[in-house]
């Protein structure tokens, strides 16, 4: 069993490998875009007057206390949006879609391996940590604003990679696993969720207080494996609570990505459970009976995530923010949260091709034999054929590829190329043309043709303008 499961692991990491490269060939042509140049300003500024490094680092520290006094909480994220790859070229951009591919396999792998307890389950574990990441990044909502943006992803993919660090160094210390590094992740983690997004920082709280719950309330201890899917559909519906605050960000688009990678997580380890009860039983009771020696080692990482989730939540700047959004009742509220919570990770038909993928997965966790896997085949290869009817651009590996392919990429960059050329020069009152090309899923957005906006303005102060405004549009450029 175990060398078939080594075969099996093989297969699958070829085919994470292939999707992640498809995935990264347009990354040589990702430049930045709309909030990146408003967050990295004074960091530029800095490094252009020849302070350095650590001129950069001071100048995102400033921004990040800026925005936490005057805009949003959200600390850890701000600082990393101040130092965006950008400022130090176009083509040090490129970093951006390997970095969010990274720290994104790498958490998921670290959480579920945590999960096993022997060789043979490690092995299936990490099977299923790659089939999850292929879900989460061939069917991301937005994997513009998710993995190719720095400025969205920076806010919402590194938290939740952070956020399943987080629980898999929790999950092994509970286990009495007494390795240095992992209580140094835990921390590191802690720090990077608490200080994030405001989603996957109220999943994180909720997962740990469920936990807390769970080790410590002998009636749902005894109960957990009943109480397991509950939690998590109830975890998932009140990560959309945070209309308190007004936080706009709660409400973009690139929020669903987040509440995406967590919702297929929740899922397979659902599934995992079903498919092989008695074995997660057992697993589970071993993870609720914390290690002495541990506690003190969770306890103190769970004590600065929460320090930084308060310092996050009682910013000035949320308060002067949730004066200018429109605020909800609390009863509308509820029942936004917990309607959202189930339609918004499948809002669309074609979205049940990674849910159905991963039940196919859960099948295939349980046992290798031909048997068991010829009648799930072609219901899958039948969700595949649906979904492809509806544009092999619903898919991020497919959709770089056809960008690269049919020259994109190359005409877009060629484009960004020509106007950075020309306004390095200028100083004054500009008028540039328009992006002809919009190639996926690297292109976020361009400037607009009135320069009191705030994308024209940022721009501006970018690139050392006075103003700059769009008109008319590229031609065809050489490559």
């Amino acid at each position: 069993m175990k060398d078939t499961l080594k075969k099996i692991r093989l297969c699958v990491l070829v085919i994470t490998a292939a999707l992640t490269v498809m995935m990264l060939l347009s990354a040589p042509f990702d430049v930045p875009s709309m909030d990146d140049f408003s967050f990295s300003v004074a960091a530029k500024e800095a490094l252009d007057s020849g302070e350095g490094i650590w001129g950069v680092i001071q100048a995102a520290a400033a921004t990040s206390y800026d925005k936490y006094m005057n805009w949003q909480g959200t600390f850890t994220s701000i600082f990393f949006m101040a130092m965006m790859p950008g400022i130090f070229g176009l083509r040090a951009y490129a970093v951006t879609p390997c970095i969010m591919l990274a720290v994104l396999f790498f958490g998921i792998l670290y959480f579920f391996r945590a999960l096993g307890d022997n060789e043979e389950d490690r092995i299936r574990l990490d099977i299923v940590s790659m089939l999850v990441f292929i879900a989460v990044t061939q069917c991301m909502p937005d994997p513009t604003e998710g993995i190719y943006w720095y400025n969205g992803a920076v806010h919402y993919t590194i938290p939740t990679a952070a956020a399943m660090f987080f629980c898999g160094a929790f999950v092994r210390n509970a286990e009495g696993n007494k390795k240095w590094y992992h209580n140094v992740l835990m921390y590191i983690s802690a720090v990077l969720a608490g200080g994030g997004n405001y989603v996957t920082a109220l999943v994180l709280a909720l997962i740990i207080l469920s936990y807390l719950v769970f080790s410590r309330v002998p009636f749902f201890g005894q109960r957990a494996f009943g109480f397991f899917s509950i939690m998590s559909y109830l975890i998932l519906s009140a990560s959309f609570a945070p209309l308190w605050y007004g936080s706009g960000n709660i409400e973009a688009g690139r929020a669903r990505d987040a509440i995406y990678i967590f919702y297929m997580i929740l899922l397979f380890l659902n599934l995992i459970m079903l498919v092989r009860r008695r074995e997660s039983s057992s697993r589970l009771a071993a993870i609720l009976t914390p290690d002495p020696y541990s506690v003190r080692w969770n306890l103190a990482g769970v004590l600065l995530f929460f320090a930084c989730f308060i310092v996050n939540v009682l910013a000035p700047g949320n308060t002067v923010r949730a004066s200018q959004t429109e605020s909800y009742g609390i009863i509308h509220s509820v029942g936004l949260s917990l309607y959202s919570g189930f339609t918004v990770p499948l809002r669309e038909w074609t979205d049940w091709l990674p849910a159905l993928m991963l039940v196919v997965a859960a099948i295939l966790f349980s046992s290798v034999g031909v048997r068991r896997v010829l009648p799930a085949l072609p219901v899958f290869m039948l969700f595949m054929i649906m979904s492809f009817k509806a544009g092999p651009e619903h898919y991020t590996a497919l959709s770089s590829v056809k960008s690269v392919a049919n020259g994109d990429v190359f005409q877009y960059r060629a484009q960004v190329v020509d106007r950075t050329a020309f306004i390095s020069t200028c100083t004054g009152d500009e008028v540039v043309k328009f992006y002809s090309i919009k190639p996926g899923p690297i292109f976020k957005g361009d400037i607009s043709s009135d320069e009191t906006q705030w994308e024209n303005i940022a721009y501006a102060r970018y690139y050392g303008l006075e103003s700059i405004r769009g008109e008319g549009e590229y031609g065809v450029m050489e490559r």
